[in-house]
């Protein structure tokens, strides 16, 4: 198992690295940098280290809000056209709500998702993860301290996210579309 593991994640991080000399160099080497903090140690023996994620990994649920707590309405904004988005309630989406406004420049990853450095750490203790991220959901991944748009269905096992929230058809059109290697776009509480 620890083998397979291994194998694995040398294959992503040498995938990331072989996909980043294909793109543009903007980016890359931060991207290079991710991919081998994310990747572990690793040796042919049985006894290599392995990296296990954070919190126990489970499957999304087709409501991501959890009992009892309610949506919080956001608007993301992406040359000057306004998307309607909802943040869950959950702890960690309760802390990012805190930090906003927010101005990020998002950038593409792995051809399912927009990834950008938060400002600070929200809190994840006692929120469930997942490997299964779908096409419009929002998410937050503890590696990188990224607050992730996810814009096709992907299983990234043995990786796990937190899901904070989903953003409207209409943003994920325009990422399918367009697909540029980087977004600017702000995020701020809807006022309404």
């Amino acid at each position: 198992m620890t083998r397979l593991f291994n194998q694995a994640a040398r294959a992503a991080a040498t995938g990331l690295l072989l996909g980043c000399a294909l793109l543009p160099s903007t980016g890359c080497s931060q991207l290079q940098d991710k991919a081998a903090e994310a990747a572990p140690e690793a040796s042919e023996g049985e006894n290599a280290p392995v990296a296990e994620p954070a919190e126990p990994v489970s499957p999304p649920s087709s409501n991501p809000v959890p009992e009892g707590e309610e949506e919080t309405a956001v608007v993301v904004t992406v040359e000057g056209v306004e998307y309607a988005a909802r943040l869950n309630g959950t702890r960690t989406a309760e802390d990012i709500l805190g930090m906003m406004p927010l101005a990020l420049s998002m950038q593409r990853f792995a051809e399912h998702e927009y990834y950008a450095e938060l400002p600070a750490r929200p809190s994840i203790e006692g929120v469930p993860a997942t490997s299964r991220i779908e096409a419009g959901g929002i998410y937050y991944w503890e590696g990188w301290n990224a607050f992730v748009f996810n814009y096709i269905d992907s299983d990234i096992a043995p990786y796990g996210v937190v899901q904070v929230g989903t953003f409207d058809e209409g943003l994920n059109d325009y990422l399918l579309s367009s697909a540029p290697d980087v977004v600017e776009l702000s995020v701020s509480e809807d006022p309404a």
